[in-house]
């Protein structure tokens, strides 16, 4: 029994349920999906079970029910964390999740763990590693590097040639011009434009985007 694990079920949550059950109208991967939820809010969240991580490990689902885990958490540190965690405990990530109306060139390469959501466009040779989100109607250009754990949030545009580290997040609407970096564990806010490249550890904002502080607890939602 193939079993998708949804580890998260806020709003996140919910929208990756929704991706998995387009995912099988196509072609169908799991048997059924669950949550994990370390507080378990519910017993059921739209009609998915709702268990917690220790539950998981107690009743050894990753032997039984062939569990494979997707981070459903929009915050890069705390996608980062979860995903050692499942990892430490056994349980395997996921194959890339992507929907079946996101664009995705067939020479990119998308490991495990990632997802690719609605309206997508993932150009070539486009490398998103484990565990990023490409959220819906994202733009990669050619031969982008998306790092592990990122966040790059909708209607964003990455163009060409593009590196961006791990644990990143980049907010709505920015744009990256092409051949930029941007160092691991960096903010771009909502609707800037980066013209040059932006440091590790820092928030930049605005158009052009300008480094405005140290990101010095890696975290943004605060």
């Amino acid at each position: 029994m193939a079993l998708l694990g949804i580890y998260g079920c806020g709003g996140l949550g919910r929208e990756i349920l929704e991706l998995a059950r387009d995912i099988n109208e196509v072609n169908s991967k799991w048997d059924d999906a669950i949550f994990i939820d370390d507080s378990k809010r519910s017993a059921q969240i739209n009609g998915a079970k709702v268990y917690t991580f220790e539950e998981l490990k107690a009743n050894h689902f990753n032997a039984q029910k062939e569990l494979t885990i997707v981070i459903a958490i929009g915050e890069p540190a705390v996608r980062a964390a979860l995903k050692e965690k499942v990892l430490t405990a056994g349980f395997a990530l996921t194959d890339a999740l992507i929907h079946p109306l996101a664009k995705v060139a067939k020479d990119a390469t998308i490991e495990k763990g990632s997802i690719v959501c609605y309206g997508a466009f993932i150009s070539n040779a486009v490398i998103i590693k484990s565990s990023a989100l490409i959220q819906p109607s994202v733009c990669v250009g050619h031969d982008t590097i998306v790092g592990e754990n990122c966040v790059i949030s909708s209607f964003t545009a990455l163009a060409g040639a593009c590196s961006i580290g791990d644990n990143c997040y980049i907010g709505m609407n920015a744009a990256v011009r092409e051949k930029t970096s941007i160092g691991n564990w960096s903010i771009v806010g909502m609707g800037s434009i980066v013209h040059s490249d932006i440091p590790e550890g820092v928030i930049a904002l605005g158009s052009p985007a300008r480094v405005v502080k140290n990101n010095d607890d890696r975290r943004v939602f605060r």
